[in-house]
């Protein structure tokens, strides 16, 4: 496909950004942590197409910092698919690169897409009481940088304590795990390949998806506030 030109590409990202608002977005694909992989980036495309979502959100990290030779072909990959997608730190790392006048190997009209491009993509995305982001759900810059996971509840805790989403969906730990508030008592939980995770009102959650690297991907159906799991 041919790129857009640099003054289109934030009205690109932005509408692409504002589609999970629309009336006919149920089923939202999740995916995260590719890491410059088109091969696994564009393989989870199609296995989240197959399970007919509406719209695919990637929870961060599409590029990475040491990875860069194929940016501007993820950027046509995720234009080309209306993916909506939220910045992570090697996201971040390359957008800073291209500010300073680095990655002189890719071409200067590119380096100008690729930029102007990252620097629309938000932290995080917000659909009613629902947070789509690659680590912690703040402005901050190093919120995308300190995982979620550290192997205990500390810092879901310190989440739900902070925030009221009723779920917090994350990248950034490549392994999917969920975190639980059940009428204020944290549990961090594996989550299972053959079973799906159905939203109770008076339950509070934080789901870290996995790295589509690794075969992980998930499923969120919006209407009947239940996530699935999808391994490869």
């Amino acid at each position: 496909m041919t790129l857009p030109a640099t003054d289109k590409i934030i009205s690109v990202a932005s509408e692409n950004a504002k589609r999970i608002f629309h009336h006919d977005i149920k089923r939202i694909g999740l995916m995260a942590d590719t890491h410059g992989n088109l091969c696994a980036m564009e393989t989870c495309i199609q296995r989240l197409l197959d399970f007919h979502v509406d719209m695919i959100i990637h929870l961060g990290d599409f590029f990475d910092s040491q990875r860069s030779e194929e940016a501007v072909h993820i950027i046509e990959i995720i234009l080309k698919n209306h993916i909506c997608t939220v910045k992570g730190n090697n996201d971040y790392q390359i957008e800073n690169a291209l500010k300073n006048n680095c990655l002189n190997h890719i071409p200067e009209h590119h380096r100008k897409v690729i930029h102007t491009y990252l620097a629309a993509v938000p932290l995080h995305i917000k659909f009613h009481n629902v947070c789509f982001t690659h680590s912690l759900p703040y402005d901050s810059i190093r919120s995308f940088y300190e995982p979620i996971d550290t192997g205990n509840v500390d810092r879901a805790k310190r989440i739900f304590h902070d925030t009221d989403y009723h779920v917090v969906f994350s990248g950034h730990s490549h392994f999917p795990i969920l975190f639980r508030n059940r009428r204020g008592i944290v549990t961090r939980e594996p989550v299972s390949k053959k079973t799906h995770i159905l939203f109770q009102k008076d339950e509070r959650y934080i789901i870290v998806v996995g790295s589509a690297c690794e075969g992980e991907s998930g499923v969120m159906d919006m209407t009947h506030m239940r996530y699935d799991r999808i391994y490869a």
